[in-house]
């Protein structure tokens, strides 16, 4: 499949009709138990900052006493 192909593909099933909601991804970890909930730990992305906040976060984990 061409690169042009396939964008005509993806723009095919393109309805233009987004809802920028959470209640599906809400109910499939509601179905699944909320397993996000069991865990401990942050997921830090993005292109800056990173850095700063991992030392901001380390530094507001050792002071409240968790290792």
């Amino acid at each position: 499949m061409l690169y042009s192909e396939f964008l005509e593909h993806i723009f095919k099933r393109y309805s233009g009709n987004v809802k920028l909601e959470l209640n599906r991804m809400q109910g499939l970890l509601n179905d699944m138990g909320n397993p996000e909930r069991k865990l401990n730990g942050f997921h830090i992305g993005g292109t800056n900052g990173k850095g700063s906040v991992c030392a901001t976060l380390e530094a507001l984990c050792r002071e409240s006493g968790l290792n």
